[in-house]
């Protein structure tokens, strides 16, 4: 009879522990619930106001009136300043512990693709090729305001 007993209690205490981390766990779940449903209302209420910068933004009439005011002067890219998928340079990240053998390289290399681009008449003298710096540009701009 005793057995029974102690078995009985042993069992009463592993449910009443069971149901009481169950509990627990339920809240926590609930919590994640209702923080998950806070943050898709938000997300819900940056999409409409997403959405409203974007009409705003891609509204005809404005983007007309600032090509004006910003690209009067803009004229087509020429062929010559163009470059061929080849003639592009890949960024690479150098690390460890050769970076100085690897930036040597690299402004070798750097230096020999600017020579190609000089040749093919794409070099940084944007003003040999009667093309200002944007930045001058809007500089000018801004001065003459």
């Amino acid at each position: 009879m005793r057995v029974l007993l102690l078995i009985v209690l042993a069992l009463a205490g592993f449910s009443g522990g069971f149901l009481f981390y169950v509990k627990h766990e339920v809240l926590a779940l609930e919590s994640n619930i209702k923080n998950m449903h806070t943050m898709i209302s938000k997300t819900r209420e940056n999409i409409g106001t997403m959405q409203a910068e974007l009409a705003y933004l891609t509204n005809p009439k404005r983007v007309a009136k600032l090509s004006k005011r910003y690209l009067a002067d803009a004229r087509p890219v020429e062929n010559s300043r163009v470059l061929s998928v080849g003639n592009v340079r890949t960024v690479s990240t150098i690390s460890g512990s050769d970076d100085k053998a690897k930036s040597s390289e690299s402004h070798l290399e750097s230096a020999e693709e600017e020579e190609l681009l000089n040749e093919q008449g794409c070099g940084d003298s944007s003003k040999e090729a009667g093309n200002e710096d944007i930045g001058e540009k809007s500089a000018r701009r801004g001065r003459g305001r």
